[in-house]
């Protein structure tokens, strides 16, 4: 049912189904969905959006120079070849929003979303066609889901064809899919400038000279194609039939953690809820990989406990190098089987090549297993042509399936990180393993702050001067960081009382003041959480700009940090939380010209 409310708006009146475990089928619930059509197109100077009603501000995301078409993956193409859209050499994506919404793995559209966000790292923009007037493509009655996303994505490739060549731009839209062919039908614009290609298609293509991304690409299509001979492990059973056991408690969830000390033998589910009487310990035990199931660390996944005459103990000896089996245990614990894997965790993994893959390589693409750097993880078949060229590099590779019928799960080789052994490879292969992911900081986020050199340093501004306490006569303060030190983000004062009490000043910088809450820069650290410290090298959480200069308390300088006061008088004391402004005399240099020296313990 259509509503129309204004000119440019329009409501409709959509019916959602949910599928609910307590009533044991689907939910249909009826919402109103609104179009509009002013959402932008998100093109670089595009004459038609710029003055649009959402927002009267040039659009970043697309470049209107610099590339000669735009690419729109649909869902089959970006669930299965994520790293192919990730890669540098692939540029100016229109993510939809329906073909986000299709992925079903909730990490898998986070990662999308992150790629949206990385602007001007790269060129990728998330367009709305579900809620613009002229792109919203209505799910037919006994509709597949599949063919409504392919006339959806269809009809958002023509909208931007006819939207561009109305702004005098004559740049192509390529669909990239897996199928092309199940697009032909759908195409009623009939030109030259929409095309539907392959993801092989395209990368032979337009990145016929990314040797790397040709190889991904290879090594992505053998392992979805991968099949084994030996059946293995038990079926898992469909998430649909799992509503009624999980509701009942007869089945548990909760994520998996695999014993590094007993890798093979012994793993533990963490429910997220407990059945009606459970008076166990707070972990299930998962003994062995067949009781595994395939699943991995850090899975979601489905367990049914084992009747109690197997129910087993944790291993209570640290087994010695090449030892296996477990001969004493600790008290008999609740032990179970994964029955299904309800969510994978996608996640790069750091491997390296087995000395027999290295062998008997051939030089052709052939199927080979990488032992992963995390000893949870189990050696992993992928397909490449390079294990003699990298047999002595770390590499990073991802899983992509785990058939019931293979002893190892099916992945790809992704990129080299470097030799074995080096300093900058390891570095790598760490920040990986733990999921950090350091990029340098984007033009439109150092754009948000101050410009300093060496002939424009920044000063206080005169108007803070006024509404803050200024400390930069009346105390000491001084550092405790080491004489060098550049982020000086704390530092102290103290100073005797009229009455003979002391006075304590603790002294922290104000990045409040030039960090202001939903900016591009608070949003970016808080992706990156913490500044991550090494050896060797430091990945800072803020811009150098504010770390190592503006925010820092550097000597002789001025600065605005917020301060805590303590004063000690003989018989109390008081606190005062004060903003001011400070020239910290750091190296502990005083405002007489003498020297203090702080010796700490």
């Amino acid at each position: 049912k259509k509503m129309t409310t204004e000119v440019g708006l329009a409501a409709r009146e959509k019916e959602i189904r949910f599928s609910s475990f307590r009533r044991r089928g689907t939910v249909s619930v009826v919402r109103e969905h609104y179009l509009r059509d002013d959402i932008s197109c998100k093109v670089e100077f595009c004459p038609l959006c710029t003055n649009c009603k959402a927002g009267g501000k040039r659009n970043e995301g697309l470049p209107g120079a610099s590339i000669s078409h735009y690419i729109i993956p649909d869902v089959s193409a970006l669930g299965e070849y994520m790293e192919i859209f990730e890669s540098p050499a692939v540029s100016g994506l229109i993510m939809l929003q329906t073909v986000v919404a299709g992925i079903k793995s909730r990490r898998h559209r986070s990662r999308v979303l992150d790629l949206v966000s990385s602007y001007p790292h790269k060129h990728c923009v998330l367009f709305s066609n579900e809620h613009h007037l002229e792109t919203y493509t209505e799910r037919e009655e006994k509709e597949d889901l599949t063919q409504w996303q392919r006339r959806s994505v269809m009809s958002a490739a023509v909208w931007y064809i006819n939207h561009l060549e109305a702004g005098m731009s004559k740049k192509a839209i390529i669909i990239v899919t897996k199928t092309p062919e199940d697009y032909y039908m759908y195409n009623p614009a009939r030109t030259e400038r929409l095309m539907v290609m392959s993801v092989g298609d395209y990368v032979r293509a337009f990145c016929s000279d990314q040797r790397e991304l040709l190889l991904l690409y290879e090594s992505i299509t053998a392992s979805l194609q991968d099949s084994s001979t030996q059946c293995t492990y038990d079926e898992h059973i469909s998430v649909s039939s799992l509503s009624k056991e999980l509701s009942t408690g007869e089945i548990i969830q909760g994520i998996i953690r695999v014993n590094k000390f007993r890798s093979k033998d012994e793993a533990f589910v963490s429910p997220s809820s407990y059945p009606p009487g459970w008076g166990g310990e707070l972990d299930i035990l998962i003994h062995g990989l067949t009781n595994r199931n395939r699943a991995i660390h850090d899975d979601l996944v489905a367990v049914r406990l084992l009747p109690k005459s197997e129910w087993r103990g944790r291993g209570s000896i640290l087994p010695q190098d090449g030892e296996d089996d477990v001969s004493e245990f600790a008290h008999v614990m609740a032990t179970g089987q994964v029955v299904a894997i309800l969510e994978r965790r996608p996640r790069e993994y750091v491997a390296s090549f087995t000395q027999e893959s290295s062998e008997h390589s051939s030089g052709r693409c052939e199927r080979v297993l990488v032992c992963p750097y995390d000893v949870r993880v189990p050696k992993i078949r992928i397909c490449t042509r390079q294990s003699e060229e990298l047999k002595n590099h770390r590499i990073v590779v991802c899983i992509d399936s785990w058939p019931g019928d293979s002893q190892y799960p099916i992945g790809h080789f992704v990129r080299s990180i470097g030799p074995i052994g080096d300093i900058d490879t390891e570095t790598s292969a760490l920040l990986i393993e733990h999921g950090i992911t350091i990029t340098p900081f984007s033009k439109a986020v150092l754009d948000e702050l101050p410009m300093v050199t060496m002939e424009t340093p920044w000063d206080v501004d005169p108007e803070e001067v006024q509404s803050r306490w200024d400390l930069r006569h009346t105390h000491l303060v001084f550092s405790i960081d080491p004489e060098g030190c550049e982020d000086v983000d704390d530092a102290l004062s103290v100073r005797y009382l009229q009455d003979g009490g002391v006075e304590l000043g603790v002294h922290i910088s104000d990045v409040s003041y030039f960090v202001k809450p939903g900016t591009l820069t608070d949003i970016e650290a808080q992706r990156r959480s913490t500044t991550v410290y090494l050896a060797d090298r430091r990945y800072d959480m803020l811009p150098a700009v504010l770390s190592a200069n503006v925010c820092s308390l550097l000597s002789n300088v001025n600065r605005q940090p917020k301060h805590c006061l303590m004063a000690f008088p003989w018989k109390r004391y008081v606190t005062w939380y004060l903003n001011c402004v400070t020239s910290p005399q750091t190296s502990f240099r005083t405002r007489l010209g003498s020297y203090v020296r702080l010796y700490t313990h």
